[in-house]
């Protein structure tokens, strides 16, 4: 089979500092053009990585390049509205997060996904970060009973977007662990939130297999170290502790069953794997040229999305909220 040929929509400082630096590392694939409005940035990033072509109409790149499959990172609004083109257009979509505004936006991309039969998966980083896939792994367990308890605290440095709603913040900064909580403990049924200020929030969620879990995120921690600390708890005695997305320790009452501790430099292609970055562009290639639904799929964007609009009703209402379409 020949190589998967993507193209790129997008060229700002995430895609740039993030993306573009995992195209190397793909197996089967081959980036063959990307877009920008700024031509000069297009250019200067394909240049750098060896990408052919580059334009500033994304329509004309794919009318002219007829890829495989194509990424988008430019802003949550842009990527609902131009992945449901995409698709319609015939082609496999990959999204940035966040993968919409809302949720009706989400669905909108699920039914283009269900019409056209595309591949639509969103960036759900977490999902494809070793260190999580192993304490996944080991809440499957048989021995690790059943799910009880799931903690998560994050900060990630100060909120800049100018954007004075706590759902922005939790949109655009924590939709990675919103997804991460269903991840883990499975699809949530109701959720309780309080917010503080803008960008400091705290939700407690009841899980459809019975098991709790919190989830408080903030910008008033240190900005030049990212803070995640995400604690699982399972009924047969086994406990499992993530910090920052990249070491993982696992124990049943006092004695390690399980752990994982790269060893690796930020800023690497290690570090790109550890993250998540490079293995969730690898699983939307394996799904384009396997026929399979990747995780990280839409059908996971619309269950993130539907637990942030009970998390809006919450803060509205002060009571506990059903999440829309858990089952």
């Amino acid at each position: 089979m020949n190589s998967t040929r993507l193209c790129m929509i997008g060229a700002g400082r995430h895609a740039s500092r993030l993306i573009y630096s995992c195209f190397p590392l793909l197996q089967n694939a081959q980036v063959v053009a990307n877009a920008d409005l700024d031509e000069e940035r297009a250019t200067s990033i394909a240049r750098k990585y060896g990408i052919e072509r580059s334009y500033t109409d994304y329509r004309q790149m794919l009318a002219r390049e007829k890829p495989d499959g194509v990424i988008i990172c430019v802003g949550a609004d842009f990527h609902a509205r131009t992945a449901v083109e995409v698709m319609d257009a015939g082609y496999h979509v990959y999204t940035e997060k966040a993968p919409a505004l809302d949720l009706e936006q989400c669905r909108q991309m699920l039914k283009a996904h269900q019409r056209s039969g595309k591949v639509c998966m969103t960036a759900f980083k977490k999902r494809f970060a070793p260190a999580y896939q192993k304490a996944r792994a080991v809440i499957e367990r048989e021995d690790f009973g059943q799910q009880t308890l799931l903690t998560i605290t994050r900060t990630s440095g100060h909120w800049h977007e100018g954007e004075d709603s706590v759902l922005a913040y939790l949109r655009e900064n924590s939709i990675h662990v919103v997804d991460l909580v269903a991840y883990l403990f499975g699809p949530v049924k109701r959720v309780s939130a309080m917010a503080h200020s803008v960008a400091t929030a705290a939700m407690t969620f009841e899980f459809i297999n019975g098991g709790i879990g919190t989830l408080a995120v903030t910008d008033r921690m240190s900005y030049a170290r990212g803070w995640e600390v995400v604690t699982a708890v399972g009924s047969g005695g086994i406990c499992i502790q993530v910090d920052n997305s990249v070491e993982m320790n696992a124990f049943k009452f006092d004695q390690p069953i399980a752990a994982h501790k790269p060893e690796f430099v930020a800023g690497t292609s290690m570090s790109a794997a550890e993250q998540g970055f490079s293995g969730e562009l690898q699983a939307f290639v394996d799904a384009i040229r396997n026929g399979t639904r990747p995780d990280a799929s839409i059908e996971h964007a619309v269950h993130a999305m539907a637990i942030l609009k009970a998390v809006k009703q919450s803060f509205a209402s002060g009571q506990t909220t059903e999440v829309e379409n858990f089952e």
